[in-house]
């Protein structure tokens, strides 16, 4: 059965009042911008490399020696515009990190 307009609901002793419908020609609605375009209320935060032997990682261990205090959009931003010389150097030591381990872990 569809709600009418003095409908109440009552859950876990909370009473909600369901609204009546409104035609949709009848009030304009405000227009909000999407979420990713509003500033952030957040404040930035520091770059921190983990321990991971990922590409990505590995510059970003290295992009934070020489930025200490960079954040996270900055050095996301930074590795976006990595050239494809150094991206492919980040890979191959990602890689040979990697192969390292694997056997590492064989050996033991």
């Amino acid at each position: 059965m569809a709600p009418s307009e003095n409908d109440t609901v009552r859950t876990n002793n909370i009473v909600i009042r369901i609204p009546a419908a409104t035609s949709s020609s009848s009030a304009p609605v405000a227009s909000t911008a999407h979420p990713a375009t509003q500033p952030s209320t957040k404040k930035a935060q520091i770059m921190r490399p983990s321990n991971s032997k990922t590409a990505r990682n590995l510059y970003a261990i290295d992009y934070m020696r020489e930025h200490p205090k960079a954040t996270t959009t900055e050095f996301a931003a930074a590795f976006k515009e990595l050239d494809d010389v150094s991206l492919k150097k980040y890979q191959a030591t990602s890689r040979a990190c990697k192969q390292e381990l694997m056997e590492a872990e064989a050996t033991v």
